[in-house]
C-alpha cells in the first residue's frame, strides 16, 4: 500500500493537468465518447451536405450556361427574323406607294373640269329646249 501511496503522490507533483485528465475521464467519459461520435457524424454530413451542394452548384451553373446560351441564339434568330420581315414590309410599302401614286395620276388624268361638265349641261339643256 506504501508504494501506491507514494506513487499517486508523485503523479499529482509531477502531472497534475495528468490527474485533471483522469478526473475528467471517470466524469466525463462516457459522454466524451459519446460526444465525439457525434461530432464525427456531424463532420462526415457536412462534408456530403459540401459535396452535394457544390454538385447541385455545378449542375444548376451548368443549365444557366446552356439557357444563356440558348436565349442568346433566340434572340439571334429572333433579330433575323424581325430585320426580314421589316425587310419585306418596306418593299411592300414602296409598291403600294408606287400602285397609290400610278393611280393618283390615273385619275388626274381621267377626271373632268367642272368647266367641261357645265358646257355638256348647258348643251344638253339647248337641245331639250330646242325639241320643245
Amino acid at each position: 500500500m506504501s508504494e501506491k501511496k507514494e506513487k499517486h503522490p508523485e503523479e499529482t507533483i509531477s502531472s497534475p493537468l495528468g490527474s485533471l485528465d483522469q478526473i475528467r475521464d471517470i466524469i466525463l467519459g462516457e459522454h466524451i465518447e459519446e460526444w465525439e461520435k457525434q461530432f464525427a457524424r456531424l463532420d462526415a454530413s457536412i462534408a456530403k451536405l459540401r459535396n452535394d451542394t457544390s454538385a447541385q452548384f455545378k449542375e444548376v451553373q451548368v443549365k444557366l450556361n446552356e439557357n444563356a446560351n440558348q436565349a442568346q441564339d433566340e434572340t439571334g434568330k429572333l433579330a433575323e427574323k424581325s430585320e426580314q420581315s421589316v425587310t419585306e414590309l418596306r418593299a411592300l410599302l414602296k409598291k403600294f406607294h408606287h400602285e397609290l401614286g400610278q393611280r393618283i395620276e390615273e385619275l388626274d388624268e381621267n377626271k373632268v373640269d367642272k368647266d367641261s361638265i357645265g358646257e355638256v349641261f348647258i348643251q344638253w339643256g339647248q337641245r331639250v329646249k330646242s325639241k320643245t
